[in-house]
């Protein structure tokens, strides 16, 4: 199914009204021509490499996690997901959409599997095996998470993850303005 080359008024309010009104109708309008440019087959939503393809999601440390929350999505969830890193988005806005980026298998929480993956992608290659392991638990430990729990197998412990209301928590004393390093200009009003 092909995209429409425009979006209708009502289309525009559907989405202004998904979006919490995070967005403004022209900022949905600037949002959809970038859309359209980027979904070159125009199936209605972006692949992986169309979303890499964004300049300031490529060079981001975290860009192959957010180009995979943004892959396979219509224009409406896209613009959700933008949205949170729009100036009018709130502080809860851009928490939930923090979790989700860290919480990289979507169980529900930020576990020590989740950091090994975003500590590796933040520190690259720079880090080895051991150091990747070490950062997540001290990570996972410093926001509130290195609860020890048993273990499902062996009897042993576990580090607990992290539930939003944890992450929340950790990050009570930080601005959350660019915590992704990611910065978009996608529109007017949506630069990070």
């Amino acid at each position: 199914m092909q995209a429409p080359s425009a979006l209708g008024d009502r289309d525009v309010a559907a989405v202004v009204a998904h979006c919490s009104g995070r967005l403004t109708p022209a900022e949905v309008g600037a949002l959809y021509a970038r859309f359209r440019r980027l979904d070159r087959s125009g199936r209605g939503w972006l692949t992986r490499d169309e979303v890499s393809s964004v300049p300031e999601i490529a060079i981001c440390p975290l860009g192959g996690r957010v180009s995979a929350l943004l892959a396979g999505v219509n224009f409406a969830e896209w613009c959700w997901l933008v949205s949170a890193l729009s100036r009018r988005a709130t502080r809860r806005d851009r928490l939930d959409a923090l979790f989700r980026v860290l919480d990289v298998d979507g169980d529900g929480a930020i576990g020590l599997d989740d950091l090994r993956l975003i500590v590796g992608m933040r520190g690259g290659e720079a880090l080895s095996e051991e150091e990747r392991e070490a950062a997540a638990r001290e990570a996972l430990a410093w926001a509130g998470g290195g609860v020890e729990r048993d273990g499902d197998a062996g009897g042993g412990k576990e580090p607990q993850g992290l539930t939003p209301r944890d992450l929340e928590r950790a990050l009570r004393e930080e601005s959350l303005e660019g915590l992704m390093g990611l910065h978009l200009e996608l529109g007017p009003g949506l630069a990070t």
